[in-house]
């Protein structure tokens, strides 16, 4: 399993956060899951500075913001709680069948790319 530290901003889809999302779970490639540390190096998240722009700019109240965190808050509770008895189902996840889909040798010829696949 993988291990990744990174700063907030790189977490957005960016590098080997994105490439290992991504390709996680492709045949030979697997990683078994990976464990992000996301340190904030900001001296303010985002979403502080974002709700300040808009306090500032009267797009927003001070209710408005306790509304949606509340109900963003409540939310996220509901699904942790529903995470305790989830059981995965193999149709999930990319390891489901890809009917119709032709492997990359039955619908292209092989092309030299100069790659020598010996040591000797």
């Amino acid at each position: 399993m993988g291990l990744l530290v990174h700063g907030d901003g790189v977490f957005a889809g960016q590098g080997v956060v994105y490439e290992t999302l991504n390709l996680s779970a492709l045949n030979n490639y697997t990683t078994g899951g990976t464990v992000h540390i996301i340190v904030i190096n900001n001296h303010q998240s985002s979403c502080k500075i974002y709700i300040q722009k808009l306090l500032r700019e009267g797009e927003i109240t001070n209710e408005d913001i306790r509304k949606i965190t509340d109900k963003v808050d409540k939310n996220l509770n509901e699904e942790f709680a529903k995470s305790k008895d989830y059981v995965p189902n193999n149709r999930d996840w990319l390891s489901s069948s890809w009917t119709g889909f032709l492997p990359p040798e039955q619908i292209s010829r092989a092309r030299d790319t100069g790659y020598q696949d010996s040591l000797s």
